[in-house]
């Protein structure tokens, strides 16, 4: 664009006569640009590098918010949806837990990024403190006990919880059997007992109307400006997903 500028300049005026400078004007323009693209543009990297600038963690921290929230409103609300879908106690409870599950995992994910940044920050402040060397197995050690904090926390949150609601729940087993085994030795169907097609339909209706409840929530956020729109777009992706899975694919007529 300024190249342009310069060379729109007419080489005289009528009424005035030949303008001097032009050339000048050109030359130093054109020189201006390369300067720009061949000096500016080749140190570039090396000065990011040395100016360390902290990486940019606002999109990991609203998606991780974002997940947290509307889970955890959904949890708060689920009896309600319960009741008002007529579900029964067994699929109620049985999808408490596992939206529990999926909150102490969305839980352990920002604790384990919040301690990946934490021990980067004091293995750099160690590093400016100490000697190079000192400072890079002090920062190595800070890294391998915080990673191994984190991932006990990670394993401990995911595991699965013996109780919902304060209810006590029978254990998994450690070691399930192959699905053709247990195919083969389920004796568990009791048919006085409600119906395991009626079960799934009303599991299938109350993880549709906790769905509905994620979206209200995560829309709310967005207006109220909490989150980005590329948040949410990323989340409506994975619950367009999920519904999808529940309601399965029309048949092409």
């Amino acid at each position: 664009m300024s190249l342009a500028i310069a060379l729109s300049v007419p080489p005289s005026i009528e009424g005035i006569g030949e303008l001097t400078g032009r050339d000048i004007v050109a030359f130093v323009t054109g020189g201006v640009i390369l300067v720009s693209l061949l000096v500016q543009g080749t140190l570039l990297p090396a000065i990011v590098r040395w100016a360390r600038l902290p990486q940019d963690e606002t999109a990991a921290e609203e998606y991780e918010l974002a997940q947290r929230t509307i889970t955890g409103a959904t949890v708060a609300v689920l009896d309600d949806l319960a009741a008002e879908h007529g579900i029964s106690d067994e699929v109620r409870d049985r999808i408490r837990r596992e939206t529990y599950e999926y909150l102490e995992l969305a839980n352990a994910r920002a604790y384990a990024r919040q301690s990946r940044a934490d021990a980067a920050s004091i293995s750099e402040l160690e590093s400016m403190l100490s000697t190079p060397e000192a400072g890079n197995h002090a920062g190595a050690g800070d890294d391998a006990d915080d990673r191994g904090a984190a991932d006990a926390s990670w394993a401990r949150s995911t595991a699965p919880s013996n109780s919902v609601g304060g209810a006590a729940m029978p254990a998994l087993s450690a070691s399930p059997a192959s699905p053709l085994e247990m195919i083969a030795t389920s004796d568990d169907i009791d048919l006085t007992q409600r119906s395991p097609i009626t079960r799934y339909e009303e599991a299938t209706r109350l993880r549709l109307a906790v769905l509905e409840r994620k979206r209200a929530v995560l829309h709310r956020l967005r207006r109220e400006g909490t989150i980005d729109d590329l948040v949410v777009r990323r989340i409506e992706d994975h619950l367009d997903i999920d519904e999808l899975r529940l309601r399965g694919v029309d048949p092409l007529e």
